[in-house]
C-alpha cells in the first residue's frame, strides 16, 4: 500500500491533480451565485460593446474603447463572446472564472517547480496562494475576470522567460514576450513583466549587463505602450493631492494592510474606505517599511527564493498601494493582491521549509503546510459566501464596519431595486445621520418618494441631493423628470442643461428635448433631437421623436421628408425590416390625438 502511495505521489500528475481538486471543492459553489450590483451591472450588464452581435465591427470597438478607467479588452472580449452564445447567464460566467483561477493556479504550480525544484514545496506555494481567503474576491467576483487573465498571462510570461534561460531558444523568448501581451490586454498593469524578469535573473545571479538588457529590448518597449495605456486610460480618474507625502503614506500603510491579511486572513471585506482609515496608521505604515526592508536583507541572507518573494510582493503591490489614487476612494481592494500574493506566500514557504530542513524536521514541516492548506481551503470556502448576491455581500461590509458610506449606500440601492422600499428608506436616512454631507441618502430618499407619489419630500431631497451633487449628471436628469411630471419644465430643462454641462449624454439631452417640447421650444427640442439622430442614426426612438416633434411643431414638409428617409432606410438597410415596421407602426398607434399642431403650446400656457 505504502508503495502504491508512493508511486502515486511521484506521478506527474499527483501534485496538479490534487490542486485541482482542492480548488474545485473549495470554490465550486460560485456557480450558484448571481451577478453583483458592484459595478457588474454597469461594466457587464449594461455594456454596449459586450451585447453588441457578433463581427468585425464589434471586436475592432472591443480593442479601441477606452470607455472605464481601466484598458481590459481581453476580459470584454471574453465577456462578449459569452454573451452572444449563451446570454447573460451567472452560472456560466462564475465557472468561466473558476476554470481561470483554476489554470492560473497550474501555471504557478509550474512556475513554482522550476524555479524551487521541489514538487512538494512547490505545491504548497501553488496551493498557498490559490486558496488563500484573499484569492475569493478574485473569483467569485465576475468583473475579475480581468484580473484572472492577466495574473494566468503574467505567470506564464513568467514561466516562458525561465524556460528561455534554461534552454536558450528565442522561441521561448517570443512566447513570453506574446504572454506578456495578453496580459496586458487584459490589465495594462503588465508593463511591471520586465521587472519580474530581471527578479528572475537575480535569482539565477545573472550579473545586470547590456546582454541582459538587450536581450529584453521587445519586451521593454511593449511596457512602454502599456504604460502610456494606463496613463492615457485613467487620467480622468486621477485623484491628486497638494500633499503628495500622503500618498507615500498611503502606500506604506496598504503593505501594512496586506500583509496582515496575508498572515492572519479574517475579518475580509469588500470594501474598505478611504474615510474609514484611521490616519494614525499611517505612520505605523512608514516604520512597517523600514521593517519590511529590514525583513528583506534578512531574508536575502537566508534565503534567495524568499527575499525574490518579498521583493516581488512590494515591486508588483506598489502601483495599487495608493501611491496614486485612480477611481473611488478605496484604501484597499483584496483582488489587488491576486499577483502579488505570490511573493508572500513563496517568501513564507521558502523560509520555513528552509528552517525545517535545517533542525533536521523537514517532513514534520511539511505535513504542518498541508494541513495549513486545508485551513485555509475551509476559510475560503466560508468567506465565499458572502459573494451570493449584493445583499450578502454589503450585509456583510456593514457587519464588519457598520458606518462604511459606500457598503450602507449600495445595500439601500439594492434593497430600492428589489421593490423593498422600507427597508431601503431606513438605510437612506441612517446615511443622513452619519454622512449628512454626502448626497447618497437625499437622493435615494427622494427617489422613493417620488415613486410613492410624496412629491413635495421628493422635491425637498432632490433639492439638497443637487446641493451635494458630486458632479453626477443622473442626479439631474432624475430631478427633472419629477419635474416633468409636475409641468415644470423650465426648471426640468435647467436641470437637464446643468446634467449636460457635469456629463455630456444621450438620456440628458432627450430628456431636455421632452422639456422643451412640452413648453412649446420645438425649434431647441428638433435640435436636441438632430443632434441625437446624428450621433446615432440607426436609433429608430430617436427619429420617431423628431418626426413627432416636426410634426407637432407645424413642419409638414421636414415630416414628410423624414418619414419617407425612415421608410425607406428600414426597407433598404435594416435586417429586420418587419420587426422594425412593426415598432415604427406600434409607436404611432394610438399616438395622434397628441400630435396636435402646437399642441404643448397650448396645453403650456393655458393649461
Amino acid at each position: 500500500m505504502s508503495g502504491f502511495i508512493s508511486a502515486l505521489a511521484g506521478s506527474r500528475f499527483f501534485y496538479p491533480g490534487f490542486l485541482w481538486l482542492l480548488i474545485l471543492l473549495t470554490f465550486w459553489s460560485v456557480a450558484g451565485f448571481e451577478y453583483l450590483s458592484f459595478d457588474e451591472d454597469q461594466v457587464i450588464l449594461k455594456n454596449p460593446l459586450i451585447t453588441a452581435p457578433l463581427g468585425f465591427e464589434g471586436l475592432v470597438d472591443i480593442f479601441t474603447s477606452l470607455a472605464t478607467n481601466q484598458y481590459s479588452p481581453l476580459s470584454v472580449l471574453s465577456f462578449w463572446v459569452e454573451y452572444n452564445l449563451f446570454g447573460f447567464n451567472s452560472s456560466i460566467s462564475h465557472l468561466i472564472n473558476l476554470l481561470l483561477h483554476l489554470i492560473c493556479a497550474t501555471v504557478v504550480y509550474l512556475l513554482a517547480a522550476e524555479i524551487i525544484g521541489q514538487k512538494s514545496v512547490a505545491w504548497l506555494v501553488a496551493a498557498g496562494w490559490a486558496l488563500h481567503p484573499i484569492q475569493v474576491e478574485t473569483v467569485a467576483w465576475v468583473l475579475e475576470r480581468r484580473n484572472l487573465l492577466h495574473g494566468l498571462f503574467y505567470f506564464a510570461s513568467m514561466f516562458a522567460y525561465i524556460r528561455f534561460r534554461r534552454t536558450g531558444r528565442r522561441r521561448d523568448m517570443w512566447l513570453a514576450v506574446a504572454a506578456m501581451l495578453f496580459s496586458g490586454l487584459a490589465k495594462t498593469l503588465a508593463f511591471m513583466q520586465p521587472l519580474s524578469w530581471l527578479m528572475l535573473d537575480l535569482l539565477d545571479k545573472r550579473p545586470v549587463s547590456r546582454e541582459l538588457l538587450k536581450e529584453k529590448l521587445p519586451a521593454l518597449l511593449l511596457a512602454l505602450v502599456l504604460f502610456l495605456t494606463t496613463f492615457l486610460a485613467a487620467q480622468q480618474e486621477f485623484q491628486p493631492t497638494d500633499k503628495s507625502s500622503l500618498n507615500f503614506r498611503a502606500a506604506a500603510g496598504s503593505v501594512v494592510f496586506y500583509s496582515e491579511k496575508t498572515f492572519l486572513p479574517t475579518g475580509l471585506s469588500a470594501t474598505y474606505e478611504l474615510n474609514r482609515l484611521n490616519p494614525g496608521t499611517e505612520g505605523i505604515g512608514l516604520a512597517a517599511v523600514f521593517l519590511f526592508l529590514l525583513l528583506f536583507a534578512v531574508a536575502g541572507w537566508c534565503s534567495r527564493v524568499a527575499a525574490a518573494g518579498i521583493l516581488f510582493f512590494l515591486v508588483h503591490l506598489a502601483p495599487m498601494s495608493g501611491l496614486v489614487r485612480v477611481g473611488y476612494n478605496f484604501y484597499a481592494a483584496l483582488h489587488f493582491m491576486y499577483v502579488p500574493l505570490l511573493g508572500l506566500i513563496a517568501a513564507a514557504v521558502a523560509l520555513v521549509a528552509q528552517a525545517g530542513r535545517r533542525i533536521g524536521m523537514a517532513a514534520v514541516i511539511q505535513y504542518a503546510g498541508f494541513l495549513l492548506v486545508f485551513l485555509l481551503a475551509i476559510l475560503s470556502f466560508q468567506h465565499s459566501q458572502i459573494w451570493k448576491n449584493t445583499g450578502t455581500l454589503f450585509e456583510h461590509s456593514l457587519q464588519l464596519d457598520p458606518v462604511n458610506r459606500f457598503a450602507r449606500n449600495q445595500l439601500a440601492v439594492f434593497y430600492e431595486t428589489a421593490g423593498r422600499n422600507d427597508e431601503a428608506s431606513g438605510h437612506f436616512k441612517k446615511l443622513i445621520d452619519e454622512y449628512p454631507d454626502f448626497f447618497g441618502g437625499y437622493y435615494g430618499l427622494a427617489r422613493i418618494y417620488a415613486v410613492q407619489g410624496q412629491t413635495d419630500k421628493a422635491l425637498e431631497m432632490f433639492t439638497q441631493a443637487v446641493r451635494l451633487n458630486d458632479g453626477r449628471g443622473g442626479i439631474l436628469n432624475d430631478y427633472g423628470r419629477l419635474l416633468l411630471r409636475l409641468r415644470r419644465y423650465r426648471e426640468a430643462e435647467e436641470a437637464f442643461l446643468k446634467s449636460l454641462e457635469l456629463e455630456p449624454g444621450r438620456t440628458a439631452l432627450l430628456l431636455r428635448a421632452e422639456a422643451r417640447r412640452s413648453r412649446g421650444n420645438y425649434p431647441g427640442a428638433i435640435a436636441d433631437l438632430t443632434m441625437l439622430v446624428y450621433n446615432q442614426p440607426g436609433n429608430l426612438s430617436y427619429r420617431l421623436a423628431r418626426i413627432e416633434t416636426l410634426f407637432e411643431a407645424g413642419n409638414w414638409p421636414a415630416v414628410f421628408l423624414d418619414l419617407h428617409l425612415l421608410l425607406l432606410s428600414v426597407a433598404s438597410l435594416s435586417p429586420c425590416p418587419e420587426d422594425d415596421f412593426a415598432f415604427i407602426a406600434e409607436h404611432f398607434a394610438g399616438r395622434w390625438h397628441l400630435l396636435l399642431p402646437y399642441s404643448s403650446v397650448f396645453t403650456f400656457v393655458f393649461g
